[in-house]
């Protein structure tokens, strides 16, 4: 009885497949009466009635009441042409469907060939497909469908497996094969979908590889691997023809995945040919390309490929992460990598969003375009960050060390500040940054301000907001590109109380210019002191300016004290240009301190009050210079007659030469009181 008993178990899944298909009879098709699919010759018989009967199921629905077994079964997708597309409902009741796999080429691959524009999936497991084909022509594959017409809803799907495309092999910009864990190519909606399918193809994505007009929300791609002859993306590989702007992925998320690509990738997004909106996604990745001509990768999109005339911000991303990190080799020192924190393209809006990762990029020629964050962004580069390339373009981001041997990335001087990484991942509820503070930001009740990460939330608010020290802070820890504002409507009032913040670094590479405050708007500080400001510049550094204060509306500085060190670390020597004020509009500068100490192998240019407006009032001020070598002092005051300069006084010490000149434009009056002090003796007065 035990041989009968095993017999009969062997030939379970061929009765199985072979037994009475579905019948159509007992249900009528509705949405309140679907077709029930119990068994394998019942998923089959879909399939066979669409080609044999022409039958599309427009408006027919079915729900799965099994979970399904296809082990042993060579599959041929369910409407596998756009001819003998699948139009109707599935419901997959929450039921799996496993072990599926194809082994014949078929133009479009999956559980689904096509879907049609009244299509949709529903609420379907699908665990270990497999897809594995060389032959060299067009393929598109998914998970669940091979392709998708616009106006269809894929929902609540999940797939894990393998797909294996045969994929262009040549270094050419050309697509044999089009992969993604849920859909390869499609123009419809996919939502709260998840896959952790490893994939090989010319163009990937974790949920899908091409896409048109798409909105993907609540999508999730883990735990697995791509390898991508051509284009990747942590959720779209690629983004063709995006012509609205309510093309959407949002809520969306990469975890623990590996990205072998070699031409380009981005953590969500791997290129886009026109608009989208990416909000509130996160991709954790590492990304690796090897000995190719070229590279384009970001953080969260890859490159933007759009030709067309540009009226508008093509891509906006918003409240987006990046974890991911890089690992780039090209082919050799003629080959050029694009790359950046978020996308290599500056014609994009990026706010409320963070990078953190790690690049090491090796031979080539380093372009990374222009960066241009909006607010309230930042990237950090952690210390595997190594770059070793050509920098041909000097626009591209700065990379320079920070707290814990991490990298602050500076991107065009577009607002990349030092903030607690853990509170930026929350950044846009800033009520709940501000709830850690002692005070309720008013006038009569500051918040208070002990430490230099609770110094930095002055920049994150909207609305005018009151903060006040409440003792010394060391900032030893940390190095800085820029210390401003992040938003020009930024506005707040900063009272020091007469304490310091000291040993404050600005470190910069292949940077123009290092700032310590601008874009003050309607802002005020006052009472403060900053002892042993250092910034630092090292040999690759094209122009060496400093400005002190640039871009002042509206706003007071009162009672300051700053005391500056610049140093370059190279050998040659070099000539740095210093602002101390430039582009002040409606301000007041007042009871100013500061001092300039240049290490000796600077020439020194100083140019005083350059583009001074209108209704500003500059007196009281004292500057000491500590120069070693030439130095050449510019008095400029572009401004109008409803300008006050009065009783500021310059002193510089130990010049090997000087040269002093004063320029007046417009109807201001100055009354200007220079002392030239050499080797500590009165040398010049004015």
């Amino acid at each position: 009885m035990k041989k009968i008993k095993y017999l009969l178990l062997a030939f379970l899944p061929f009765f199985s497949a072979c037994s009475t298909p579905l019948s159509y009879e007992k249900y009528s098709g509705t949405e309140d009466d679907p077709y029930l699919i119990y068994s394998v010759a019942d998923f089959l018989d879909i399939g066979g009635r669409l080609i044999h009967e022409q039958n599309n199921f427009t408006n027919k629905h079915f729900k799965l009441m099994n979970d399904l077994d296809f082990k042993g079964i060579s599959y041929t997708p369910i409407g596998a042409t756009m001819t003998n597309y699948f139009n109707g409902t599935f419901d997959g009741n929450n039921h799996t469907i496993k072990n599926i796999s194809i082994n014949d080429y078929h133009l479009y691959n999956g559980i689904f060939g096509v879907v049609g524009p009244e299509g949709s999936i529903l609420n379907l497991n699908v665990e270990n497909f497999k897809k594995k084909d060389d032959t060299l022509d067009v393929s598109y594959t998914g998970g669940i469908a091979g392709f998708t017409f616009y106006g269809g809803i894929i929902n609540n799907c999940h797939t894990s497996g393998s797909i294996e495309s045969a994929y262009y092999p040549t270094d050419e910009y050309y697509f044999y094969s089009y992969s993604g864990g849920i859909v390869g190519k499609g123009y419809n909606y996919i939502l709260n979908c998840s896959s952790s399918m490893n994939i090989t193809s010319d163009v990937v994505g974790g949920i899908i590889g091409s896409a048109s007009n798409y909105t993907i929300n609540n999508c999730l791609y883990s735990n697995a691997t791509i390898n991508s002859n051509k284009v990747a993306g942590g959720i779209v590989g690629q983004v063709i023809n995006s012509t609205y702007y309510d093309f959407y992925v949002q809520n969306s998320t990469v975890n623990n995945v590996t990205i072998n690509s070699n031409y380009v990738c981005g953590g969500i997004v791997g290129t886009i040919d026109g608009q989208l909106k990416i909000d509130n996604c996160q991709s954790n990745a590492n990304i690796i390309s090897n000995n190719r001509p070229t590279f384009w990768g970001g953080g969260i999109v890859g490159a933007n490929t759009y030709k067309g005339s540009v009226t508008k911000k093509l891509i906006n991303i918003k409240n987006c992460i990046s974890l991911c990190n890089f690992d780039v080799t090209v082919k050799d020192s003629e080959s050029k990598i694009y790359i950046a924190p978020f996308i290599p393209y500056d014609n994009s809006s990026i706010e409320f969003s963070v990078y953190k990762g790690y690049m090491n990029l090796k031979h080539g020629k380093y372009w990374s375009y222009n960066q241009k964050a909006n607010y309230k962004t930042i990237a950090i580069f952690t210390d595997k960050t190594n770059i070793d390339v050509i920098n041909e373009e000097r626009n591209g981001y700065i990379l320079s060390s920070s707290k814990d041997n991490e990298i602050i990335a500076d991107c065009l001087n577009y607002n990349i500040k030092w903030l607690n990484f853990n509170s930026l991942i929350t950044l846009k509820n800033e009520e709940e940054i501000f709830a850690n503070l002692n005070g309720r930001g008013t006038e009569g009740n500051p918040y208070l301000i002990s430490n230099f990460e609770e110094l930095s939330y002055i920049y994150i608010s909207d609305q005018v907001k009151h903060f006040k020290l409440t003792n010394d802070i060391d900032a030893n820890n940390y190095t800085l590109s820029d210390f401003k504002v992040i938003k020009e409507t930024s506005s707040f009032i900063l009272d020091g109380d007469n304490y310091s913040v000291k040993n404050l670094s600005l470190l910069n590479k292949n940077k123009y210019s290092s700032t310590l405050f601008t874009n003050l708007n309607n802002c005020i500080i006052k009472n403060i002191n900053f002892n042993n400001l250092n910034i630092n510049y090292d040999e690759n550094i094209f122009n060496k300016n400093v400005y002190i204060f640039e871009e002042l509306n509206n706003s007071e500085i009162n009672n300051v004290k700053i005391d500056i060190n610049l140093n370059y670390l190279g050998e040659s020597l070099q000539t740095n240009q210093t602002f101390l004020y430039k582009k002040i509009n409606s301000s007041n500068l007042i009871n100013l301190d500061i001092d300039l100490n240049y290490s000796n192998n600077y020439d020194v240019y100083l140019q005083l009050f350059a583009d001074v407006y209108e209704d500003c009032i500059i007196e009281n001020f004292n500057i000491d210079i500590n120069s070693y070598n030439y130095t050449f002092v510019d008095i400029i005051t572009t401004s109008n007659s409803s300008c006050v300069f009065s009783n500021n006084r310059l002193n510089i010490y130990n010049a090997t030469s000087l040269r002093v000149e004063e320029k007046e434009y417009g109807s201001s009056s100055i009354n200007f009181h220079m002392d030239v002090y050499y080797n500590n003796e009165l040398y010049f007065q004015q």
